[in-house]
């Protein structure tokens, strides 16, 4: 879940801030819309009250990624955009990659593990 955040702020953010997110996620803000979410699926008691909305959420594929996808969002808008990436009349400027034998090597190593 935290990983899915630190991919829109990666290499803007302290070690530290991260460290804080992850912990703030995992430890408060899943286990909270996880149980709004699945209560009587796990607990076998009434439904939680987006359940009881009618929310469903097949595999947990909502409930990960769009509380990833949020965290993203907030902490991009915290922190502001990439450093270089804009000049001084707010241009986009093009980002070189640093590492194209690394990413390659992410690239397979996901496609070998999914």
């Amino acid at each position: 879940l935290a990983t899915i955040a630190s991919g829109a702020s990666a290499e803007r953010m302290r070690f530290t801030a991260y460290v804080i997110l992850s912990i703030v996620l995992g430890g408060i803000i899943y286990p909270v819309f996880g149980h709004w979410a699945w209560t009587s699926h796990f607990v076998g008691k009434a439904p939680g009250w987006l359940e009881s909305l009618g929310f469903r959420d097949f595999s947990g594929s909502t409930v990960v990624h769009s509380l990833g996808a949020w965290a993203a969002l907030a902490s991009i808008v915290i922190i502001g955009p990439r450093i270089g990436k804009f000049d001084q009349r707010t241009s986009s400027r093009k980002l070189r990659g640093h590492n194209l034998t690394l990413a390659t090597m992410g690239v397979f190593i996901l496609w070998m593990g999914w």
